[in-house]
């Protein structure tokens, strides 16, 4: 009776964490693409709350402004930069497996970083310098263009959230594989896959430095949210040669088995449409 009691508290523990992953991870991603992506001026940062200020103000107590509000941005992002870090080096990573919580490290992981994140968004003070400011409103063809590139943006990394196995990454599945029995999810796939992981975790980087690059308004403030980012990921991207050729069979790979899929359709039934993603849009397991 007592075990089947600590049976049900341990997979209830661990559903909570794992839903609180989901819910974090989706509000945080909601709430940074409202913040980065917004072509509105005074809109698309939270702290955007100076501008009236600069009409009135002496250009002393300007300058006190703008120098106050970037250093308050740069300490948010040092803390989110450290949370990040810290909780991904294998001395946490340690900790979490003394503590026995090996099945939800990453889901503690995804809503520590989503809920730091969340703090950095909604306590931004957006810079009043503009290095660049480009009126929308007045030319449709400049907000069709900002659009479009921040669309293809989103799509880009949530489809390689999806390549790089979403579940995994927000630590669903490793809930989900425990409660069934299973071994952690990456001890399923390939060493190839496990290296791959290994040094290229961030996915869709280049994508958000192109979102943050190419919008209509650009301030002090979104610059060093560029550079920190972009330096950042910069930093943590190791993908080397043997990487390369690993993700250059798997493409091949892919293609062949596309290939023969279509080949042997035409003889008999027709193909669904998930067996074609699951062949076109999954690495080696």
């Amino acid at each position: 009776m007592a075990v089947e009691i600590k049976t049900l508290a341990i997979t209830l523990v661990h559903g909570i964490v794992a839903l609180a992953s989901v819910v974090f991870a989706t509000n945080a991603v909601v709430l940074f693409a409202k913040f980065i992506s917004s072509q509105h001026e005074h809109s698309y940062g939270p702290q955007y709350k100076h501008t009236k200020r600069m009409s009135t103000a002496s250009d002393a107590e300007h300058d006190a402004n703008w120098m106050v509000d970037l250093a308050v941005d740069s300490m948010l992002l040092i803390c989110f930069v450290l949370q990040h870090s810290l909780m991904a080096h294998r001395y946490w990573k340690q900790l979490m497996h003394m503590l026995c919580l090996d099945v939800i490290e990453r889901a503690i992981y995804v809503i520590c970083t989503s809920a730091t994140l969340i703090v950095v968004v909604r306590n931004w003070h957006q810079s009043t310098i503009l290095i660049w400011s480009l009126d929308t409103e007045r030319q449709p063809f400049l907000w069709l263009f900002f659009t479009i590139v921040h669309v293809i943006g989103w799509t880009l990394i949530l489809g390689s959230a999806l390549l790089l196995d979403a579940c995994e990454l927000i630590g669903l599945k490793q809930v989900y594989y425990y409660k069934i029995g299973l071994d952690s999810p990456m001890l399923g796939k390939s060493d190839g896959l496990r290296r791959l992981y290994g040094h290229m975790r961030h996915p869709g980087a280049c994508a958000l430095t192109a979102m943050l690059l190419l919008h209509p308004h650009m301030t002090l403030s979104r610059l060093l949210l560029l550079l920190t980012l972009s330096l950042y990921t910069l930093a943590r991207f190791k993908v080397d040669k043997e990487d390369y050729s690993y993700i250059r069979q798997q493409m091949i790979h892919k293609k062949d088995e596309i290939a023969d899929m279509i080949a042997s359709s035409g003889q008999q039934e027709q193909l669904t449409f998930t067996e074609v993603w699951h062949k076109s849009f999954s690495y080696e397991q």
